[in-house]
């Protein structure tokens, strides 16, 4: 059997390396977060989020998490099949989670920013948050000013009449159920702008 990259253009046969290197890495990385949890399958470990079976944070951001890198391979597969075939259109180019919207952070959140496999972490002087944003309802922000912690997140729980419901735990660990009305809009084009616009300009709800 031939090598795959006999007769492709050099530069085509190095991007499809690389494209392939990054999708494996993504796919075993999905694996390890799957194998710290200690359940299955990322269902079952939704299952145990909802259940309160399992730390809700850290159950809820495993999760998120593999959801992303596994939308991240999976996009990342599709522009490879695309590019070794070189017909049609082609697919949407992937890139890291929110990463479209880094060029909106508020000039006060942008001094250090890190693109992470599975979320986005800014922070300034005072304040160190990190998002995880998969769909509308599927989402968790957590931010530290001046060593206490808010989390706002749409994670399961027992007995919710909807699937998710947004709720914000302050650092006294006391929990408002839908602070804000995020019903139905757009996780990564509405929530997360707003939410760090206000945390720049008021860190502490």
């Amino acid at each position: 059997m031939e090598p795959f990259f006999v007769g492709m253009a050099p530069e085509k046969a190095l991007e499809l390396a690389a494209a392939s290197r990054r999708a494996f890495d993504l796919r075993e990385q999905r694996k390890e977060l799957l194998e710290q949890s200690g359940f299955g399958d990322a269902d079952a470990l939704l299952d145990a989020v909802r259940a309160g079976e399992v730390d809700p944070d850290t159950g809820y951001d495993t999760w998120l998490g593999m959801a992303l890198l596994l939308e991240q391979h999976d996009a990342l597969r599709a522009w490879i099949e695309w590019r070794c075939r070189d017909t049609g259109q082609s697919p949407e180019p992937c890139s890291a989670p929110l990463a479209d919207l880094l060029e909106t952070l508020p000039e006060s959140l942008a001094s250090n920013i890190t693109v992470h496999p599975d979320a986005v972490s800014f922070s300034d002087d005072r304040i160190a948050a990190i998002a995880r944003v998969v769909s509308p309802t599927q989402w968790a922000l957590q931010w530290s000013v001046d060593g206490r912690t808010w989390r706002l997140d749409t994670a399961p729980r027992e007995g919710d009449e909807i699937a998710t419901r947004a709720r914000l735990r302050r650092p006294d660990a006391s929990i408002d159920a839908d602070p804000w009305d995020f019903d139905g809009v757009d996780a990564r084009e509405y929530v997360l702008p707003r939410f760090l616009a206000r945390l720049a300009d008021t860190p502490e709800p």
